[in-house]
Parts: structure tokens; C-alpha cells; sequence
């Protein structure tokens, strides 16, 4: 495969509204294919992690080129989404 070398640059944070609420956030950098993942997680739990959870997921280009520049040479704050997705998770644990 070879060698490659690359930066990985990681933001983390957690921030509970209540003991049963919280908003969890995992940013990365990568400067091997210069792309930013954002995930961000929300959550109302129940008991034991039952409860419901969103979750925000995106990745984009953190070189991102003018599209109206004809040489695609000048680097701009155009940045290209590359995937996004948000989900909804609701767990239920029934006691017989």
C-alpha cells in the first residue's frame, strides 16, 4: 500500500440539558482528502439508553472552488457537501 502521512484535527463536546438530555458533538479534519465530517447527536433518554435520539451526519470538501471561476484556481469559501443525512432512533424497552 505505502506509506502517506496525514493531520487529523478532532473537536468534542457534550453538553447535558438535564441528566436524561444531552447534545454530543464529534468534528474531524482530514488533510489526507481535505474533508470535514460533522456529527451531532441528540438525545432524550428513558432508562437505561432507551429513549429517542437524532443524529445529524454531513461531510463536505474543505477545499471547496468557486464554481464561477473558469480555472478553478482561487481557492473560496464555496465548500462542496459530499453526503448529509439525519436519522431518528427511538428505542422502547418493554418489562414482562
Amino acid at each position: 500500500m505505502g506509506n502517506f502521512a496525514t493531520d487529523l484535527a478532532v473537536l468534542q463536546f457534550t453538553y447535558s440539558f438535564t441528566p436524561k438530555s444531552y447534545l454530543q458533538s464529534l468534528i474531524q479534519y482530514n488533510s489526507r482528502n481535505n474533508q470535514v465530517g460533522v456529527n451531532l447527536r441528540y438525545a432524550l433518554i428513558r432508562t437505561a439508553n432507551t429513549g429517542l435520539f437524532i443524529v445529524y451526519n454531513s461531510r463536505f470538501d474543505a477545499l471547496g472552488y468557486d464554481p464561477d471561476d473558469p480555472g478553478g484556481l482561487l481557492p473560496s469559501p464555496y465548500r462542496r457537501t459530499l453526503d448529509r443525512a439525519v436519522l431518528a432512533k427511538f428505542t422502547y424497552m418493554f418489562d414482562y
